[in-house]
């Protein structure tokens, strides 16, 4: 015979373990662009930096960041890197101008720009809210099963 409540506590202590964890596996990727790049971070994400650096030392890019729902314009060198940490979402990398420090004149030759995304920690499951009361109701449920079938026999 089937031990209902001990089915239903296992499952039940399974969805509470899943809602609780998140892998803390630092991962680095780096990206080179030259006039535009696109970005999705994912929803799992749950801690990100994104850093942007010019290539060349005597160069200032000027890089739109763009999202639905804003956007703003940062500028980049190789002395001075851009950091930021977005949430979740599609993003756009452009790449405005670029502007030699030496002249203060635009270039006409488009230098790359280094897109560094690092990720620190990640969820592996999304609604972990949900699927930890699923595991207390489950929980709950299970001991009133267990109580019921020690009252009936």
């Amino acid at each position: 015979m089937i031990r209902w409540e001990l089915l239903l506590a296992s499952i039940s202590l399974t969805l509470i373990s899943l809602s609780a964890v998140t892998l803390n596996n630092p991962t680095h990727i780096v990206i080179n662009f030259g006039n535009s790049y696109e970005l999705h971070i994912s929803p799992l994400v749950t801690s990100d930096s994104i850093t942007l650096t010019q290539n060349n030392s005597n160069i200032v890019s000027e890089i739109e960041i763009i999202s639905s729902s804003n956007h703003f314009i940062v500028n980049v060198s190789n002395i001075d890197p851009f950091v930021i940490s977005l949430p979740p979402g599609s993003y756009t990398f452009e790449l405005i101008k670029e502007i030699n420090e030496s002249n203060n004149k635009p270039t006409n030759i488009v230098y790359n720009v280094t897109l560094v995304l690092s990720i620190q920690k990640m969820r592996i499951v999304l609604h972990q809210k949900i699927l930890y009361l699923s595991g207390i109701i489950g929980l709950i449920f299970s001991l009133v099963i267990y109580v019921i079938r020690k009252l009936i026999h």
